[in-house]
């Protein structure tokens, strides 16, 4: 073979090998854009549902600044009761004062005594925030006051150791159990100037939810006067003391 020819040969060769080369770099630049793209629309992705969540809030008059949204995540994290989850228990951690105010009593255990009273009690627990609004502010302290529904399945366990009335009341149980009560809530938050919540106070109208479910103020008088719905919404068991007989 001539020089000639060998030379254009070699030539040759080096452009395949280069033209190899440049096609692995080119698809690895790709395939880093494209591993890039899929990570940055990701982000987009979850940035859009944020702000999504932010428009609802604004349409429902929820938008606000750190403790309102605060109190947002509280509801959100608690929307199906409280099931002691170690993002629940981190929340509650960084959201109370270690001698936060609540109900009479004090610290983040008396919360979750609260809420492990309604699991116990209700066979469901369900909570929607409907309404948010800071009432005041200052440099030092913020309180912020909420509207929360809060679904409340009846069991045979709430009949007996909640409204116990209604066991010598055949007509009133059928309209309670296994079925569900919203109870109105209107739930005041205290903040320090370290955003953490130092007082939590509720009131609960228990009057409007049993009216509604049994239509005449006659019988809700009469279930309210053993209810163990306390009128901060506060559970204590009043376990009837009725025979065995005389139950339904």
């Amino acid at each position: 073979m001539d020089p000639p020819r060998r030379r254009r040969e070699a030539e040759n060769a080096r452009r395949r090998f280069r033209s190899k080369i440049n096609q692995r770099r080119y698809r690895a630049r790709s395939n880093a854009s494209h591993h890039q793209l899929e990570e940055e629309v990701g982000v987009l992705a979850a940035a859009t549902h944020r702000l999504e969540g932010h428009v609802g809030a604004i349409e429902r008059g929820l938008w606000c600044h750190a403790e309102e949204l605060s109190v947002l995540e509280y509801y959100r994290l608690m929307a199906a009761g409280y099931a002691a989850t170690p993002r629940q228990d981190m929340f509650l951690h960084h959201f109370v004062a270690p001698d936060v105010a609540f109900m009479g009593h004090t610290g983040v255990d008396a919360i979750r005594a609260m809420w492990d009273s309604y699991n116990t009690y209700f066979a469901s627990v369900r909570l929607e925030c409907q309404h948010l609004v800071s009432v005041f502010a200052s440099s030092d302290c913020v309180v912020v006051e909420a509207v929360v529904v809060t679904r409340l399945q009846v069991s045979k366990t709430t009949i007996q150791c909640i409204f116990p009335h209604l066991l010598l009341r055949p007509d009133l149980l059928l309209k309670m159990i296994d079925r569900d009560v919203e109870l109105p809530f209107h739930v005041v938050f205290t903040f320090d100037a370290t955003k953490n919540s130092v007082k939590i106070e509720s009131e609960v109208n228990l009057v409007s939810a049993l009216l509604t479910r049994f239509g005449n103020l006659g019988d809700v008088t009469a279930v309210l006067a053993t209810s163990g719905i306390q009128p901060n919404g506060m559970l204590v068991s009043q376990v009837a003391a009725v025979d065995d007989d005389e139950r339904p």
